[in-house]
């Protein structure tokens, strides 16, 4: 027997493993840090950033990051439909693209993908 993870699609970008290390705004040491997503979002929101969000995968013990628009989780054993036709021509309709690159700009944040695109990824939580 294997261990299963949970599935988590998202539309968006892949951070860099060390995402919150390369930021100039993020405090760890401050009484008030509430974690790199929080502490993401509250900067998005604070600049009028909508839509936009940090979505943590890999594992709680070692989370990775994604900025992204769109997310939708497959917990175990619940699987999802998904609608690839609606997935091609969401992005550009409602202009995710340029919601995700002001909100990496904002956050000072880098990618190995040079444009957002949808991205399949596992969370054992």
């Amino acid at each position: 027997m294997g261990q299963s993870t949970d599935a988590i699609l998202a539309y968006g970008f892949i951070l860099p493993d060390d995402a919150q290390e390369d930021v100039d705004w993020l405090d760890e040491e401050s009484p008030d840090y509430e974690g790199f997503e929080y502490e993401a979002e509250k900067k998005l929101k604070a600049a009028g950033i909508t839509g936009v969000h940090i979505t943590s995968h890999c594992s709680v013990d070692y989370p990775m990051y994604l900025l992204a628009t769109s997310t939708t989780r497959a917990w175990r054993g619940d699987p999802k439909v998904v609608d690839p036709h609606a997935m091609a021509a969401h992005p550009e309709a409602v202009d995710w693209d340029a919601k995700l690159r002001e909100g990496m700009e904002l956050l000072g944040l880098t990618s190995e993908m040079a444009a957002p695109g949808w991205i399949l990824c596992s969370d054992w939580g």
